[in-house]
């Protein structure tokens, strides 16, 4: 059976870390340290419930921190987190541990490490954030979102080489961008918040400078599913706006499994420098990518649907 959808584009071993008498982490204190071969370094330290830590940690190696509770139990893990300071959000007053080890496994070199209470102010839905450059490589934010919420989150800046990341508070990185809004600035393009929780959010620098030293907007808008269909969509790709975006999402919730579906590209883009990029998922299986360029009028691609669950098509704008 087929059908057609139409587009018309213009660590095992922290039990018992814990037990292990760690060099105490004080606010504000600056600890430098060697690494000497050994898998990791611990400290201690003490936390107020809900108030944020920032770690700074300047290596000769890519850092990774792990933090266990009075328990033993792992509650954060760095090994997904890319911005800098490492944030912790205590869950509740008290001693914890914080282990450094490497994220690529070797342990050596020279280290700092310094502990600050850090303020992160709090966004919801519509908000409009500005902020003037202060020489900081990163812009700090919470969110609270529900389950299944759609978002638009995206910046603006003239002088900047910017990156969004949205991270859960346990440290795992869910979503990223770096160049698909105007002017290479980044925009996270209708992401679905997989649980009801609070987030955090990363506006920082990438290079040339590494530092923000130009005003940064920040917005961050809630929006729908796009769904896709059987009837023919037009979709606009690109601009010179804020909200504006090389690249968009569309759903398909009608799949039926081991159904092949055709899915079919008209381009009015008469530019052989222009290249739309679609990939088709479901899950996190990726079914089938189509490249095409403007001069292509006309391309389909064909797709077999694996189950029952729902598929999303990413669509790029491109310029070669």
């Amino acid at each position: 059976m087929r059908k057609c959808l139409s587009l018309l584009i213009p660590l095992v071993f922290l039990g018992s870390v814990y037990a292990q008498s760690g060099i105490q982490l004080e606010l504000n204190t600056v600890i430098e340290a060697e690494a000497d071969g050994d898998n990791y370094s611990t400290y201690t330290f003490e936390a107020t419930k809900e108030q944020p830590l920032g770690f700074f940690i300047d290596a000769e190696f890519t850092p990774r921190i792990i933090v266990v509770n009075s328990s033993g139990n792992s509650i954060f893990d760095s090994y997904n987190y890319y911005s800098s300071p490492i944030v912790f959000f205590p869950p509740d007053d008290g001693s914890y541990m914080t282990i450094v080890s490497s994220r690529s496994g070797d342990f050596e070199g020279s280290f700092s490490i310094e502990m600050q209470a850090i303020d992160i102010p709090a966004v919801t839905y519509g908000d409009v954030v500005e902020r003037d450059p202060d020489g900081v490589d990163t812009y700090l934010f919470t969110l609270d979102a529900m389950e299944g919420d759609v978002v638009n989150i995206y910046a603006m800046s003239e002088g900047n080489n910017t990156i969004l990341r949205v991270y859960t508070l346990d440290g795992p990185e869910i979503v990223k961008d770096d160049g698909r809004g105007p002017g290479a600035n980044p925009h996270i393009r209708r992401f679905i918040f997989p649980d009801t929780a609070t987030y955090l959010i990363a506006l920082s620098a990438t290079w040339d400078p590494e530092v923000l030293d130009t005003p940064v907007t920040l917005y961050v808008d809630q929006t729908e599913i796009l769904p896709i269909t059987s009837e023919p969509q037009t979709i606009f790709l690109g601009g010179d706006k804020a909200g504006d975006a090389t690249t968009e999402i569309l759903v398909f919730d009608d799949v039926n499994a081991d159904t092949t579906y055709r899915l079919i590209i008209d381009t009015e883009i008469l530019d052989r420098t222009v290249i739309i990029d679609v990939e088709v998922y479901q899950e996190e299986d990726r079914l089938v990518k189509v490249d095409t360029r403007g001069f292509f009028l006309r391309t389909s691609a064909d797709f077999p649907a694996r189950s029952d669950d729902r598929i999303f098509f990413t669509l790029n704008n491109f310029t070669s």
